[in-house]
């Protein structure tokens, strides 16, 4: 018979493999951005002729038009403010975008509310998560989940800086270095498509330690 101990260390690494399973993203890019000038600059890099867009807490629609400027299909924001909606549309009014009050959680609503917009079928090639940058990394990285299973777009980029710090943490502690978080004029990480993998590891980290702590007082 195997140890309680062994078992559970087994059982435990069994749990974390799944999860790095169900974590693996389809799309080819993710980015992860500290800030807004590096959210920005990340969309200038990667939207194309070609794409069509969706962002998620458009706000006023500053950077949901940069997006507009750069690509050729169909683009739409979204943001939980009917304050902040009204201003992108009067702001914005006659471009080729559009706008709506939604929960972005929401991830089929939105996927619907797309593609009336877009055309019957059509995803966003792109989609753009701005939803607080202060927003816990739990809840930006179920966003991220979400919207990568509705609409499998090519890239998906992200400002978050929690979420950053998360990653920069990860990395350090998978690598045995002890890294600082950065500083919020940081820039942004290219996760890549084992994006969500990193995040499974940091996650694991992060909280382990934290558990850890809190049994120890």
């Amino acid at each position: 018979h195997r140890a309680p101990g062994r078992n559970r260390r087994l059982g435990t690494m069994e749990t974390h493999r799944k999860a790095r399973n169900e974590a693996w993203l389809r799309c080819n890019d993710l980015v992860v951005c500290s800030c807004e000038a590096a959210y920005r600059r990340a969309v200038r890099q990667r939207v194309r002729p070609s794409d069509s867009v969706l962002e998620l807490g458009c706000h006023e629609g500053v950077t949901t038009r940069l997006a507009q400027t750069l690509c050729g299909g169909a683009v739409v924001g979204v943001d939980s403010s009917e304050f902040t909606i009204g201003k992108a549309r009067a702001r914005w009014a006659g471009e080729a975008m559009s706008f709506a009050r939604m929960d972005a959680f929401d991830a089929g609503a939105v996927r619907a509310l797309f593609q009336r917009q877009a055309g019957a079928g059509k995803m966003p090639s792109v989609v753009l998560i701005d939803v607080s940058g202060s927003r816990a990394a739990g809840d930006v990285c179920e966003l991220i989940g979400k919207y990568d299973r509705a609409c499998r777009p090519r890239v998906i980029i992200v400002k978050a800086f929690k979420l950053y710090s998360l990653i920069v943490k990860a990395e350090g502690r998978l690598v045995g270095q002890s890294v600082r978080a950065p500083e919020r004029g940081a820039s942004a990480r290219r996760v890549g498509n084992a994006a969500l993998t990193v995040l499974v590891a940091a996650a694991s980290f992060l909280l382990g330690g934290l558990r850890a702590r809190r049994r120890s007082t």
